[in-house]
């Protein structure tokens, strides 16, 4: 069965919504990834609220990481920028991420899930109430906490 993430084919999706980070499909692929890495909203909003980097310089730092070390290294939060970042090139029409790129990509999104299967409750905590802002109508603060310590 194709599982890709496209609003015909989204049950996976509102699954993974509701915190079930075992409904993302095996394999899954950046191609399948782009209404999921929205699923956390605007990391550039988020990202400073978290302690993170702006989420270009996220990208661009573990993208090379990766490219030489053939491991993608961070938290699942900031996996999760990362690849919410690397849609955000596409659809601002930046001809990035390029088709060299699209291996790791690949690899990000596996890697990714995995970790989601083991996700600690603190960071779940943090994925969770990204994920709720990003689909209600609200603002901070929320009652679940929002300090990462990746």
């Amino acid at each position: 069965m194709d599982q890709t993430s496209s609003p015909n084919n989204d049950t996976w999706l509102d699954q993974v919504k509701a915190g079930d980070f075992s409904a993302i499909p095996d394999p899954f692929t950046w191609k399948q990834s782009l209404f999921f890495s929205q699923a956390i909203g605007n990391m550039y909003r988020h990202a400073k609220a978290l302690g993170l980097p702006k989420p270009i310089d996220l990208y661009e730092e573990r993208l090379e990481e990766a490219k030489h070390k053939g491991k993608w290294r961070g938290t699942s939060v900031e996996l999760w920028t990362v690849l919410w970042h690397s849609h955000r090139l596409t659809l601002i029409g930046m001809g990035l991420p390029t088709r060299e790129d699209r291996p790791y990509l690949d690899q990000l999104c596996t890697q990714l899930r995995d970790q989601l299967q083991s996700v600690a409750p603190d960071e779940k905590a943090v994925i969770t109430t990204l994920i709720q802002i990003a689909w209600t109508t609200q603002v901070y603060p929320l009652q679940a906490p929002l300090a990462h310590k990746g």
